[in-house]
């Protein structure tokens, strides 16, 4: 919409994720860069789906195009991109360690071991909080766990057919107005950091929350050994443990944020009597945007 304010003036790559490679906007922006920056770009796209309509750009450019096709599990048929959205995610993150992919492998073989203990023993918590009836649900984490954040309140709000509203802050920014809007409906997730000096943080607004009698409940996203601290027992009524995960920092670990967040949504649909592969049966929102109108750069309203 706005690509004046966005590509650079010098030569650049431009990374584009796609589940389908079907949504006009994201297209737009690839033609966009075509049509504005003429031969200085270079495009990398990462999606699930070699038959769609982004891949077929990135052919169209030649050697300016690379695509990383992922597997065609990761192509996940529902609404909501669950499995996408994990791929999509680590497959990006290793753009940053093209010079150390061993040790991306340990990273990634890490948080695979770490989400097979959410999925193990997350998907009891997930289901008992579905059942409480909250009618919104706030996701809080410091920097590195922000995106995982997002995704996770996204999850919750599409499963759930919006009937929980959900919302996702920094730490610290919580307490600047947002912390205003928990009720006695709300469901408070923080993410706890592995950094010493990061959880001090952390837990001091979990010690505002649980003096502040905010919320209805309170569970926090942490380590196996955080969460057995006397103090988290004290001030949080759940935990989604995972780990061991030495190999995994945090800023490596949003995609295991996210993860609660389709657990939850997944029974949050359930609990709704909807089909969690479809859950707006309204057709309000569709697995691929639609409605999108891309109007001819330079036009005018």
């Amino acid at each position: 919409m706005d690509p004046g304010s966005s590509f650079p003036r010098e030569n650049f790559a431009l990374v584009s994720l796609a589940r389908s490679g079907n949504s006009p906007e994201g297209n737009a922006v690839f033609s966009l860069a075509e049509q504005l920056c003429p031969g200085r770009v270079k495009h990398i796209v990462i999606t699930c789906s070699r038959d769609g309509e982004l891949a077929r750009l990135a052919d169209g450019v030649g050697s300016r195009g690379l695509t990383l096709l992922l597997p065609e599990e990761s192509n996940d048929k529902g609404l909501a991109m669950t499995a996408s959205f994990s791929s999509l995610t680590i497959a990006a993150y290793a753009l940053g360690f093209l010079d150390a992919q061993a040790e991306y492998g340990a990273v990634v073989r890490g948080l695979a071991r770490a989400a097979a203990t959410v999925l193990t023993h997350g998907s009891d918590l997930a289901r008992a909080l579905a059942e409480e009836g909250f009618r919104r649900v706030f996701f809080l984490g410091s920097r590195p766990f922000l995106g995982g954040a997002l995704e996770a309140h996204l999850k919750v709000q599409e499963m759930s057919g919006g009937g929980v509203v959900a919302k996702a802050e920094d730490t610290l920014g919580f307490r600047h107005g947002f912390m205003a809007a928990v009720d006695g409906t709300s469901l408070v997730v923080l993410c706890l950091s592995r950094d010493p000096r990061r959880r001090l943080y952390e837990m001091d607004l979990l010690e505002e929350i649980r003096r502040k009698r905010l919320g209805k409940k309170v569970v926090v996203i942490a380590e196996a050994e955080t969460a057995r601290s006397e103090k988290i027992e004290r001030f949080a009524e759940g935990v989604f443990a995972y780990g061991p995960a030495p190999s995994v920092t945090d800023e490596a670990l949003s995609p295991l944020v996210a993860l609660c967040g389709q657990l939850l949504g997944l029974f949050l649909s359930l609990k709704a009597g909807l089909r969690p592969d479809d859950p707006s049966p309204s057709g309000v929102i569709t697995r691929v945007v639609r409605g999108v109108r891309i109007h001819p750069f330079g036009a005018r309203a």
